[in-house]
C-alpha cells in the first residue's frame, strides 16, 4: 500500500516563521512502525506542499487543536476520493467522536502497539473505528528516517523524545490526558541510537519535562556527553534545585530550556505547585543562567487574578531576571483540560 502521512498547517494561507517552528516527530514514528513492504511518504505542510490528488491508499493525519480544522478539511477531501483516512494526535485523542465524523478510524493516544494493527486491519478489510493502547511497550526500538526533512530550516533541529508524561497536571494543559502523570522512559540506548543514525549535531528534545525523573535524566545526560551534540528542550523550573544535574545537562550539550513560568503573580503561581514563591523563582532563574543555559520563559495572560498591571509587571520581571526569550500566551481552554470543563 501507499501510505501518506500528513501534519497539517494551522492556516494554509499563513505559515509559521521557520525560526520558531518546532519539527514534528509523530509522523516519523509512524513511518518507523510501518512494515517495510509499504511505501510511506511524509508531508509536513509547514515545510512542503500537500497534493490532495496524491496517489495513495491510506492517509494518516496527526493534529493538535490548533490545526484540527485544517486536518478535518484534508481528511474530508481524501475520503471523498475513496481513501482510508486515519486520524490521531492530541485533538482526535481528546475528541475521538468529533474526529470520527471526518475519518475512517481514530488512534487515541500513542501509536506504539497500535499502528501495525491498523495497517493489518486495513489489509484484511476489518478496520475498526477506534484504536487505543494505554500502556505501549517503549522498549522496542522504532527507527526514524529524517531524510525527508528539508535542509533549509532554522537551526536544522532534529526532534528527539526521551520521556513521556508530566507530574504537574496543570488546569490548562492536556498532556496528562494523553501520556499520564507517570513519567515513562524511552531506553537511553535508543535515544543514543536515534542521535547517531540521524547524523545530526543539533537537536530539540520534545519531552514536556526533560528532568521529570532526575535519575533517568542523569543517566541520559551522562550518555550524551561523549556525542558532543547541542540540544534544547523543555523543563520545569525545579531543575534549579539540583546543581549537579544542571551541570551534567550543560556538559551534555544543553544550550537552552523552555520553562513554563506561567505567571509572575504569587497567588497564581502557587496553584501550579512548581515553586513555593516568586523569590524562589528568581533565585532559580539566576542559577540556571549562571550554569550557562539560555532560558525561554513561557508566560500566560488571562488568569482570574490578572489585572491591567499584570502586563507591565511581567515584562519588568522578565527583564530584571535576564530572561532571553519569552513565549507570550493567552489562557486558552483547550478540550481535554480542567480549564475547558470549568469554562
Amino acid at each position: 500500500m501507499k501510505i501518506l502521512l500528513v501534519s497539517p498547517v494551522r492556516d494554509h494561507h499563513q505559515f509559521t516563521n521557520s525560526a520558531i517552528l518546532i519539527p514534528q516527530l509523530a509522523l516519523f514514528i509512524l513511518q518507523g512502525l510501518t512494515p517495510r513492504k509499504h511505501e510511506v511518504k511524509i508531508v509536513e505542510e509547514e515545510y512542503m506542499p500537500l497534493d490532495l490528488d496524491e496517489e495513495c491508499d491510506v492517509v494518516g493525519i496527526s493534529c493538535m487543536t490548533s490545526n484540527a480544522y485544517r486536518g478535518y478539511r484534508i481528511a474530508d477531501a481524501f475520503r471523498e476520493k475513496g481513501k482510508v483516512v486515519i486520524m490521531g494526535g492530541v485533538h482526535p485523542s481528546i475528541l475521538p467522536d468529533e474526529a470520527l465524523e471526518h475519518a475512517s478510524a481514530v488512534v487515541i493516544g500513542e501509536a506504539e502497539g497500535v499502528w501495525q494493527k491498523v495497517i493489518e486491519d486495513i489489509e484484511s478489510n476489518t478496520l475498526q473505528r477506534v484504536y487505543h493502547e494505554p500502556n505501549p511497550d517503549l522498549d522496542i526500538y522504532v527507527p526514524k528516517d529524517f531524510s525527508s526533512m528539508p535542509k533549509k530550516r532554522a537551526f536544522n533541529l532534529i526532534p528527539l523524545q526521551t520521556t513521556r508524561g508530566c507530574p504537574y497536571d496543570c488546569d490548562f494543559c492536556c498532556v496528562t490526558d494523553i501520556f499520564g502523570k507517570k513519567i515513562k522512559h524511552i531506553p537511553v540506548e535508543q535515544v543514543i541510537r536515534d542521535i547517531k543514525e540521524s547524523g545530526a549535531r543539533n537537536f530539540i528534545i520534545l519531552d514536556d519535562n526533560v528532568i521529570g525523573n532526575p535519575k533517568y535524566a542523569r543517566e541520559l545526560f551522562k550518555a550524551l556527553i561523549p556525542l558532543k551534540i547541542r540540544w534544547i528542550g523543555q523543563s520545569s523550573i525545579s531543575f534549579a534545585r539540583d546543581i549537579e544535574l544542571m551541570k551534567l545537562a550543560k556538559k551534555s550539550g544543553c544550550r537552552g530550556l523552555f520553562i513554563g513560568l506561567e505567571s509572575v503573580a504569587e497567588s497564581t503561581n502557587q496553584r501550579f505547585k512548581k515553586l513555593k514563591s516568586l523569590e524562589e523563582t528568581k533565585a532559580s532563574l539566576k542559577k540556571i543562567l549562571k550554569i550557562g543555559i539560555i532560558i525561554q520563559a513561557s508566560v500566560i495572560f488571562g488568569f482570574d487574578e490578572d489585572t491591567q498591571e499584570t502586563f507591565d509587571q511581567t515584562v519588568r520581571f522578565l527583564r530584571e531576571n535576564r530572561v532571553s526569550l519569552a513565549s507570550i500566551n493567552a489562557l486558552t481552554p483547550y478540550p481535554g483540560t480542567r480549564l475547558y470543563d470549568e469554562f
